[in-house]
């Protein structure tokens, strides 16, 4: 993770709804993000609406991640997918609306307020946004957090339900450094 903070911001709201769903795809394509290579593959959703406003906010020790989504299926590529440097535990917070994360044998539904820990050992993991959802994502890296959690391997994807307090320590602070 870099030491000075940067940020990187994509959005679909300017362009024509029938240039999205390539711009999208083209965005996992080509995009190279500072300091963590490639950003997730974000695939449009046959037949739905597209729409991404996207902010990543890389800080030291950290990334947060916020904004909409509507119309794509979020991969989260698997540990042996991605650098030693990327082998991050994941927190997504559903602000508003519906995501279905489906694993290979294992589905989630998050809906206001809900959120789920996730590891890159979940091999498989889709994050499904049919309409609109506002987010939270924070990636902090697994050798911080690790000792200070115990065996955060025994569950691959973990379920935080709406009014959780640590939950709400997180997005009160992500709102913190984005005002």
């Amino acid at each position: 993770m870099p030491d000075a903070p940067t940020s990187f911001g994509f959005s679909t709201d300017d362009l024509p709804e029938a240039a999205r769903a390539k711009v999208v795809r083209e965005l996992h394509e080509h995009a190279t993000l500072p300091n963590k290579g490639r950003p997730e593959p974000l695939e449009p959703l046959r037949d739905y609406r597209v729409r991404l406003n996207v902010t990543k906010r890389v800080l030291p020790g950290a990334i947060i991640m916020s904004g909409a989504l509507c119309g794509v299926r979020h991969t989260i590529r698997s540990r042996g997918s991605v650098s030693s440097s990327e082998d991050d535990l994941l927190v997504a917070v559903n602000l508003s609306g519906r995501t279905i994360a489906h694993t290979r044998d294992r589905e989630l539904v998050l809906l206001d307020g809900d959120a789920m820990l996730m590891t890159r050992d979940s091999i498989n993991l889709n994050l499904i946004h049919p309409a609109p959802v506002n987010f939270l994502g924070f990636r902090v890296p697994r050798d911080a957090i690790a000792p200070l959690a115990g065996s955060i391997d025994d569950a691959l994807v973990r379920m935080v339900p709406a009014g959780s307090y640590a939950i709400k320590l997180l997005v009160t602070y992500a709102r913190a450094i984005a005002e």
